[in-house]
């Protein structure tokens, strides 16, 4: 390295730079790459193949101050806001959810107070042109390995991811978020729901207790919210994917039966 005048970070996007000529238009694949609030640390837009995509993965200020005024596909992940699913929440693991849910996307902005964006998303930055909204791909939560296994994968994820996509799909507007959570969001002028859908505790959390014990019915190990119950936690209880099993054994059945019929007629 020494003697080709190459340093870490210089080696880094040398790698980047062949990757970009040798190996990726081989592949017909769009490259996706970790973005860092760091600007120095991982690949540089400029030595991935044109169209790549920049994962975001510390906050959100850094896609809105950085991929996106520069034109580059962005998604974010956001750590900082517990995004990272095996980031625990204060108190219960029950309360993941909350922490995924109510976080304030303009609290990086210099007043912290949610400002209306064109085209009205919470998820790009305030007054983003009609360019940075396409480039702005959505968001995702990730889930680690570190303490994870298959015995608890389950109820880590889906309970706070469940809530990512609320926020995901809907804005703060629309949800009537309250001026204790979203600071500002009645003062824009915007259409804003007369009436509360945000998810509280106590508050409108049945709707999520819901999307979870159809979830559980699936076969998916979601856990509680709150104190209750799903259908499928009662013993003997049939989930929609054993059902479905069951059913499509039958049929294998039914149709092997057949098939000796046909076959004694001949």
């Amino acid at each position: 390295m020494k003697a080709k005048g190459l340093n870490a970070s210089s080696t880094q996007q040398y790698f980047w730079q062949q990757m970009t000529a040798r190996v990726f238009p081989h592949l017909n694949k769009t490259i996706s790459v970790w973005r860092a609030d760091d600007p120095n640390r991982g690949a540089f837009a400029s030595n991935l193949p044109a169209g790549s995509v920049m994962n975001v993965y510390q906050s959100l200020k850094t896609a809105w101050q950085q991929t996106l005024p520069a034109g580059t596909k962005t998604v974010a992940s956001m750590a900082g806001d517990r995004w990272y699913l095996d980031s625990e929440a204060g108190g219960y693991n029950q309360n993941s959810w909350k922490s995924t849910y109510n976080f304030n996307a303009h609290a990086g902005t210099e007043t912290g107070t949610w400002v209306s964006s064109t085209g009205g998303s919470w998820f790009v930055p305030p007054n983003a042109s009609e360019a940075q909204h396409a480039d702005m791909l959505g968001g995702e939560t990730a889930m680690w390995g570190e303490g994870i296994n298959k015995d608890n994968f389950d109820a880590f994820v889906w309970r706070a991811a469940t809530a990512a996509a609320e926020r995901l799909w809907t804005t703060e507007e629309v949800l009537g978020c309250s001026e204790a959570v979203c600071p500002g969001v009645g003062a824009t002028g915007a259409a804003v729901s007369k009436t509360s859908y945000w998810l509280t505790e106590g508050e409108n959390s049945d709707r999520l207790d819901d999307q979870l014990c159809r979830m559980s019915r699936m076969g998916v190990r979601t856990g509680p919210i709150q104190p209750g119950f799903c259908p499928s936690d009662e013993d003997g209880a049939v989930t929609e994917v054993e059902l479905r099993q069951r059913l499509e054994a039958q049929v294998a059945e039914l149709r092997l039966e057949l098939a000796r019929f046909k076959k004694a007629e001949v």
